[in-house]
C-alpha cells in the first residue's frame, strides 16, 4: 500500500498575489524597467479558479508514458517563449510597458515609437516582450532560495498561471496519496518599496483562497498571513479563524521582522487561548525583503517567545534548514540544533521538514537518518513532533522534485526510522493541525455535509486507524 500522507508546506499563490514590482526592484532591476516587468507579468496572469474537467498542460514530457503537468519551463529560453506568448499584445501600447522597453534599448521616445508602428504584427511584439522578460535573468540571487536570476524567471513564469492551474499541477504531481495539502499565504506588501499587490489581501486575496479551499473539497486548507504592518491585523487573523477560514497562522520573519518584538503579543495570546497553530518559518535564508532579514527566523528569538507563551502551538518550517541534518554544516549551534532542542523542550512545538533537498542524494541521505534515529532514540517524545512538507511550489525550480517523497519514502523505510514513519507523515500534522477542533468549527458553521468537512473527517478517521494499529 502507498504511503499516505500529509503535506504541511504547500503554497497556491500566483504573481497577483506579490508585491511583484517590489521584488524585482529590490534585486536590482532598474525602476522603469521593473514596473513594465510587473504589468506585464501580472496581466499575462490567469484569474480562474474552480477546477476544469480536463487539467491544462503547457509543457509535456516527450519521454513520459502519459501526459504530466510540466507548467514550470525547464529553461530560460522556454520561460521567456512562453511569458511572451501568454501576454496580450495590446500592452504593447501600455506607458509603464513603453517606458521599460526604452529604458532597456535605452533610445529615444520617438524611436521606441518607430519600433512600435514597425512591429505591430503579433510576432513582433512578442519579441519585444520578450527582450523584456529577459531582464528578470539579470535579478541578483538570493542565496539559499534563487541561485541564479534565470532560476527568478522560470519561477514568475511558472506563477502567471491560475490558481486553478496551481492547485491542479499540486494534485497532478503529488496529489494520489496525498489526503490534506496546506497552504500558507504570504503577506508582504508592507515591506517592499512599491509593494502594491494587484490583488488586495483583505478584499481579494482571502476570498480567492477561501473559494479555492472550497471549489477542491478540502483537499487543501489555508493558514492565514500575519503582517504586524497591516492595518487591523489581529482582527483578520481572528475572522479568519472563527470562520474556519483559515486553519491557522503563517507568521513570516524574512519580512523584516523579529519573532520576539512585544508588537506581537497579542498575536501569541489569541493563539494560546485558542491553542490554534502558527507555522513559522525557519532557516538563515529565505524570501528576504532587505539583505540579511532571514536572519530574523533564529530560533533562538522564539526561545524568548516560549518563555512567555510556552504553550503556543509552533511549528518551525524546515526545521532548521536541511543543510545541518544532512552534514554539509556544522550541527552544533545551527538553526536546526536550536529548532530540535525548543521541540524536544515544548510540547506544543513541532517541525516540518519542507525544501530538505539534499533528501534527493541518495550519497547524503544516509547523514540524515543516522541524525534523526540518534535524536529520537535519545527523546521519545521528540517523534511526535516531526512532519512531512514539501514547500512546493518553491521546490518546483529542483528538475527532480517529483521524487521528493520517494526520497523522504525511502530514509523512513530504513529499519532505523520505520517506526515514526505513520507520525512523520501523517498523524503527527492531525495533532498539530488539531483537525478535530477545525472539523467542529466548520461544521458548525456549513454543516457536517459540508465537503470540506467530509474530507477532514476522513483524514482524521484514517490517523485514527494508524493510531490502532501502532498500539
Amino acid at each position: 500500500m502507498a504511503t499516505q500522507r500529509i503535506d504541511m508546506h504547500t503554497h497556491v499563490f500566483n504573481v497577483r498575489y506579490l508585491p511583484v514590482e517590489g521584488i524585482i526592484r529590490s534585486r536590482g532591476v532598474p525602476d522603469l524597467i521593473a514596473k513594465g516587468l510587473a504589468k506585464l507579468l501580472n496581466a499575462r496572469t490567469g484569474d480562474d479558479i474552480e477546477p476544469s474537467a480536463v487539467p491544462a498542460a503547457l509543457f509535456v514530457a516527450a519521454d513520459a508514458e502519459a501526459p504530466v503537468m510540466a507548467l514550470q519551463a525547464q529553461t530560460l529560453d522556454e520561460a521567456v517563449s512562453a511569458l511572451a506568448a501568454g501576454t496580450p499584445k495590446e500592452l504593447a501600447d501600455d506607458p509603464d510597458v513603453r517606458a521599460a522597453l526604452e529604458d532597456m534599448q535605452r533610445v529615444s521616445a520617438q524611436e521606441l515609437r518607430a519600433i512600435a508602428i514597425d512591429h505591430v504584427e503579433t510576432a513582433g511584439v512578442q519579441a519585444q516582450f520578450s527582450a523584456l522578460y529577459g531582464q528578470l535573468a539579470n535579478m541578483q540571487a538570493a542565496p539559499g532560495i534563487f541561485e541564479t536570476g534565470a532560476e527568478y524567471l522560470r519561477w514568475f513564469q511558472f506563477l502567471t498561471h491560475s490558481e486553478r492551474v496551481i492547485m491542479e499541477t499540486l494534485l497532478t504531481t503529488y496529489g494520489n496519496d496525498v489526503h490534506l495539502f496546506i497552504h500558507h499565504m504570504m503577506d508582504m506588501e508592507a515591506y517592499y518599496k512599491h509593494g502594491r499587490c494587484y490583488y488586495d489581501f483583505v478584499t481579494d486575496q482571502l476570498p480567492r483562497m477561501r473559494r479555492l479551499v472550497n471549489a477542491f473539497g478540502g483537499r487543501l486548507l489555508t493558514f492565514v498571513a500575519y503582517s504586524p504592518d497591516r492595518p487591523n491585523d489581529l482582527s483578520i487573523v481572528r475572522r479568519a479563524l472563527d470562520d474556519a477560514d483559515a486553519a491557522g497562522v503563517k507568521f513570516y520573519p524574512p519580512n523584516g521582522y523579529q519573532p520576539d518584538e512585544a508588537r506581537h503579543d497579542a498575536l501569541y495570546q489569541e493563539l494560546v487561548s485558542r491553542d490554534a497553530p502558527i507555522f513559522t518559518h525557519c532557516t538563515p535564508v529565505g524570501m528576504e525583503a532587505k539583505p540579511g532579514s532571514g536572519a530574523n527566523s533564529n530560533p533562538s528569538y522564539w526561545a524568548r517567545v516560549l518563555q512567555q507563551f510556552p504553550a503556543l502551538r509552533l511549528c518551525l518550517g524546515h526545521a532548521g534548514g536541511d543543510e545541518p541534518w544532512f552534514g554539509r554544516v556544522p550541527w552544533d549551534g545551527s538553526y536546526a540544533a536550536q529548532a530540535v532542542a525548543l521541540a524536544a523542550s515544548y510540547d506544543n512545538v513541532y517541525l516540518e521538514f519542507g525544501y530538505h533537498e539534499d533528501i534527493l542524494d541518495a550519497s547524503v541521505r544516509e547523514s540524515f537518518i543516522v541524525r534523526l534515529s540518534g535524536l529520537l532514540g535519545t527523546n521519545a517524545n521528540l517523534a511526535k513532533k516531526i512532519m512531512y512538507g514539501t514547500d512546493w511550489h518553491m521546490i518546483e525550480k529542483i528538475n527532480n522534485h517529483q521524487d521528493y517523497f520517494h526520497a523522504f519514502e525511502a530514509a523512513f523505510a530504513d529499519a532505523r526510522l520505520a517506526q515514526y514513519a505513520d507520525g512523520f507523515f501523517y498523524t503527527n500534522a492531525v495533532s498539530y493541525l488539531r483537525l478535530p477542533a477545525f472539523r467542529d468549527t466548520r461544521a458548525g458553521i456549513h454543516g457536517a455535509d459540508d465537503p470540506v468537512v467530509a474530507n477532514v473527517d476522513r483524514v482524521i478517521a484514517v490517523a485514527d486507524q494508524m493510531a490502532v494499529e501502532n498500539t
